[in-house]
């Protein structure tokens, strides 16, 4: 398997996790506060590139009635 990156996308943070290579457990790879400046994408793209990423799941932002 490979490894798999997750964003959990929120109006305020980024919060970001990796799988583990057998894609079994995922674990927290930090949280990134979302300003409009272009750093989570530098962000994302190092952990691509150190991890050896090889695809990227993002989460659907619903608050808790479902909207």
């Amino acid at each position: 398997m490979a490894v798999v990156l997750g964003l959990d996308y929120g109006s305020r943070r980024i919060g970001l996790a990796l799988s583990d290579p057998t894609g079994t457990i995922a674990s927290a790879a930090g949280c990134h506060r979302t300003p409009d400046d272009g750093s989570i994408l530098e962000r994302i793209r190092d952990l691509v590139r150190e991890r050896a990423v090889v695809a990227i799941v993002v989460g659907l932002p619903l608050t808790a009635d479902g909207r």
